[in-house]
């Protein structure tokens, strides 16, 4: 694709991104989990060779146009690998949609980046909030005209004590009428069946 290749698989990289945050975050705040996240994409990025670009105060370093991106920097293919970004959301704020705006806010970022993976990380309080979140995702794909054929997305959402992985990959060049978002797992496939089926539930 016009990107390059990706350096990572998204099944490895959810993989190791849903025991890493956790562990790496310490907390169960939005300040450490978003510690965590960016520690554990600086590990991961270390051993695929890639230069991790995210705003840290300690390093003095500046946001480069995401939360997170990995960035290559190989001879005459220089380019972004990743593109990432994740909002956790206020525990107070309860309202559906205003949890997804908040979310596609950062959504909109990544649909117009140019890297061959993006990631959004996001947390779903309820199965209201998760579907006002998926059902905005899949409206912003399908609006979107300048989609990449083999661009791949990657949905991490955080609930309770599990995590739920999606992915999505654009089939066409320009715009996409398959949004449908794929399960990566079965208990994400449970989860969305259940808010297919509208009983909402989370999974025993």
């Amino acid at each position: 694709m016009p990107f390059g290749d990706a350096p990572i698989s998204l099944e490895e990289l959810a993989s190791k991104l849903r025991i890493m945050i956790p562990k790496l975050a310490g907390t169960l705040t939005n300040e450490g989990y978003t510690r965590g996240l960016k520690e554990a994409l600086q590990q991961i990025g270390n051993s695929l060779g890639v230069r991790t670009l995210c705003k840290d105060k300690d390093r003095n370093r500046k946001e480069f146009m995401l939360e997170v991106v990995w960035w290559s920097d190989v001879p005459r293919d220089q380019r972004a690998v990743l593109g990432v970004e994740s909002d956790w959301g206020s525990p107070m704020d309860k309202n559906p949609e205003n949890r997804a705006s908040q979310v596609m806010e950062k959504f909109e970022k990544l649909l117009l980046f140019k890297a061959p993976i993006k990631l959004i990380l996001f947390s779903a309080s309820n199965p209201e909030v998760r579907g006002a979140i998926h059902s905005g995702i899949q409206k912003l794909l399908i609006n979107i005209s300048q989609h990449v054929r083999g661009e791949q997305y990657l949905f991490m959402e955080f609930a309770k004590n599990d995590c739920y992985t999606y992915r999505w990959t654009a089939r066409e060049t320009g715009q996409c009428t398959d949004t449908v978002l794929e399960p990566m797992d079965k208990l994400s496939e449970n989860i969305l069946q259940s808010r297919r089926l509208g009983t909402g539930g989370y999974p025993g």
